[in-house]
């Protein structure tokens, strides 16, 4: 190659693919599916696969599929077009790959469960979930240049289409941060409200004014009494306003206001003229339409399982949909929406109802059954008036579905990795509303409380839950088959067998086989705290000495009995037991704060000073104290 051809490629890749000067180009967002910016290319995350697939999109196929580290979350083109950054949660990194190249071309080490990745096109964007921190990491040398403490589990990631500045979504809080792209200095935080959880992506409309936050909001400060199908949990799309990073005055966006509800909302995108918002629903394997002008709920289209990402085509006429647990890639073509048109079909379905996205609705009154919902058509344009149901399935359509990978997970363990995230079948949950992950995203908990019959329960992670029998705070679970009960009462479905309490359950249902195959596969992700292992040791020492070791025994850390430790309110301990409660493992403990049967201690270092066997402040200074901290956050 001639010298000068040389420097002049040199000047537009840079240094290991890294881009001189990015152009201009919209606010772009953290995504399990991404277009280029020129609309030629996609790529969609394969997490259990551990890698990318690349897609050339006219004609629409696959040109390669690409390993990259652990569990892939999220990935984002730079500016050009010409590579992508790849955030591998389980491995701690993040992966470069060249498109031309079709190959991961570099890998920069990161934090603790890197969730969001952006890029400038000079620099890459992380958020670290595990050790709540935001990175920046310069692609010419591959080294992270400026790393701030954020508020706890940053997750969904954007980046201003001036490039001055990021969105970081925090997972279990609902709130929203603004950062400064140079210098990383949280700048505003903006509270989505009190209930709001589960919040991993967010998403900036076209003209920079709004920021969209697919959401969870829980209802656990109710009383378990009056929680019903419909108001226990609340999907939702929380609404910020940009730049003042406020709240929007008429309020979330609730996605149950018609004919059937969504689950888990986590990934939406704004038609490029802002009057739609697309979002994806993991747990109801759907994408809603929803028209922000009028408010309304115009579609929900049917996709794949476990929908995880959205992208957008630059005309806006096509969605592209990347879901997880199928390795599948769907594509819905967008016509022009009709709903005034007399030559459309009308259903009646059921008395009026509101129609106001920005109210909940309770559906409890009108659909006394999930089969009442589960009988609607799944891809349809509705407009509600008069109590008319009006469809238009040639509106939306999935044109395609495309094989992105053959995920590697046993038949057995996928079916029952499925069944554990859905809630769009009648035995799982009632209309759609909850699914096993609702309470227990990526295998955790959701970091709340909740008020149930026997009293305060803060919800555990299942992380080796087949070796610390029985189940739950009150161990009123004996194995896992006794899921089959769970279905019943926490996320109101029909179960899979015709009479749960004749035993045994094992082998009666191959969907329920499944389940219980897939929870006894879980295991803690591996703590990042262990950089000091004289610390560790000697923390281990202190954790044998002062007794901690007689009910917390290795392996497993539980011996399986109950206790009365000294914590819990009596007046609101209302099962047979007490305040007795069942010895909790401790894998996975610096990641699953808050900690004992209600919630009480915010954080590791609150335990260590409450109840009676459990205070041992009394007992060893401050160094002794930081030495068995480093252990148990070392498990």
């Amino acid at each position: 190659m001639p010298l000068s051809l040389l420097a002049a490629a040199l000047l537009v890749l840079g240094a290991w693919g890294r881009e001189a000067r990015p152009p201009q180009a919209p606010a772009v967002s953290a995504s399990a599916v991404a277009l280029s910016p020129d609309g030629r290319w996609a790529a969609a995350v394969n997490p259990d696969s551990g890698s990318v697939t690349i897609l050339k999109i006219r004609p629409l196929r696959v040109v390669a599929e690409v390993p990259v580290g652990r569990e892939p979350r999220t990935l984002c083109f730079c500016p050009s077009g010409r590579f992508l950054a790849v955030a591998n949660h389980g491995s701690a990194d993040v992966s470069w790959v060249g498109i031309a190249e079709r190959r991961e071309l570099r890998r920069f080490r990161t934090g603790a469960m890197p969730y969001g990745v952006v890029t400038d096109g000079e620099r890459v964007f992380v958020s670290e979930f595990a050790q709540g921190s935001l990175a920046a990491v310069s692609i010419a040398s591959g080294e992270v240049e400026r790393r701030v403490r954020t508020e706890p589990y940053p997750a969904g990631l954007a980046l201003s289409a001036d490039r001055s500045s990021l969105l970081v979504t925090h997972f279990f809080s609902g709130r929203l941060s603004r950062v400064a792209a140079a210098t990383l200095a949280v700048q505003a935080v903006a509270e989505t409200g009190t209930r709001a959880s589960q919040s991993p992506s967010v998403a900036v409309s076209p003209d920079g004014r709004r920021a969209y936050l697919p959401q969870t909001m829980a209802n656990n400060e109710a009383e378990t009494a009056t929680q019903t199908f419909d108001n226990t949990i609340l999907p939702v799309v929380s609404v910020v306003e940009l730049p003042v990073l406020a709240r929007s005055g008429r309020g979330p966006l609730y996605l149950a206001s018609l004919v059937r509800a969504a689950n888990r909302p986590c990934a939406a995108v704004a038609a490029p003229d802002g009057r739609h918002l697309y979002v994806a629903n993991a747990g109801s394997n759907d994408v809603f339409i929803m028209d922000l002008a009028g408010g309304r709920l115009l579609a929900s289209v049917a996709v794949g399982a476990e929908p995880r990402g959205l992208a957008l085509s630059p005309d806006g006429s096509r969605l592209y949909v990347d879901n997880v647990l199928d390795g599948t890639l769907s594509v819905i073509r967008f016509g022009r929406y009709a709903g005034g048109r007399a030559a459309l079909d009308e259903t009646v379905v059921h008395a009026p109802v509101p129609v106001d996205l920005h109210r909940p609705t309770s559906c409890q009154s009108c659909h006394a059954d999930s089969a009442d919902s589960a009988a609607l058509p799944a891809d349809m344009l509705v407009e509600l008036s008069n109590g008319r149901l009006r469809v238009d399935n040639r509106t939306w359509t999935v044109e395609a579905t495309v094989p992105l990978t053959r995920i590697p997970l046993p038949p057995l363990l996928l079916r029952g990795k499925k069944l554990f995230h859905a809630s769009d079948r009648p035995e799982l949950s009632m209309g759609r509303w909850i699914s096993c992950a609702s309470c227990h995203p990526d295998d955790s908990m959701d970091g709340r409380t909740w008020l149930l019959p026997a009293g305060p329960r803060n919800t555990q992670a299942l992380w080796g839950v087949a070796e610390t029998l029985p189940l739950h705070w009150s161990g009123d679970f004996a194995d896992l088959y006794e899921m089959e009960r769970g279905l019943r009462r926490f996320t109101f479905g029909r179960g899979f067998v015709a009479d749960p309490d004749r035993r045994p359950l094992a082998g009666r249902s191959a969907d329920l086989d499944a389940l219980v195959a897939y929870l006894g596969s879980l295991r803690a992700p591996p703590s990042p705290y262990r950089a000091d292992p004289e610390a560790i040791a000697q923390g281990g020492a202190l954790f044998r000495s002062l007794g901690c070791a007689r009910c917390h025994a290795p392996p497993t850390f539980t011996d399986g009995k109950a206790y009365d430790v000294g914590t819990g309110d009596p007046a609101r301990e209302r099962h047979a037991q007490g305040r007795r409660f069942d010895t909790p493992g401790l894998r996975g403990l610096w990641l699953t704060a808050p900690y004992f049967h209600d919630g009480s201690a915010a954080t590791l270092e609150d335990a260590l000073r409450m109840g009676r066997e459990h205070d041992v402040s009394r007992l060893i200074g401050e160094e002794d104290r930081r030495r068995l901290l480093a252990y148990l956050r070392s498990l």
